[in-house]
């Protein structure tokens, strides 16, 4: 699991360009993030890349973020 807490942006740039690599090479996938539920910075992150949250697991106390195959909005 990875945790995204840095303040400088750097966060948002690796995770843009992950997302990035991921729809270059696998363009039909979506991609599916897991992010507990009290990780704040997580979410508004993940949420300026274009996920949604789909459900909540609450057997492991988290989100489930997706982002669908063809959504580059933020790329």
């Amino acid at each position: 699991m990875v945790s995204v807490r840095a303040k400088g942006g750097y966060g948002f740039e690796i995770l843009q360009a992950v997302v990035r690599a991921i729809r270059e090479t696998l363009p039909e996938l979506d991609i599916v993030a897991l992010i507990e539920r009290e990780n704040r910075a997580s979410i508004a992150l993940f949420e300026k890349l274009g996920f949604f949250r789909e459900c909540c697991a609450q057997s492991i106390a988290s989100y489930v973020y997706v982002l669908n195959a063809g959504n580059t909005e933020s790329l």
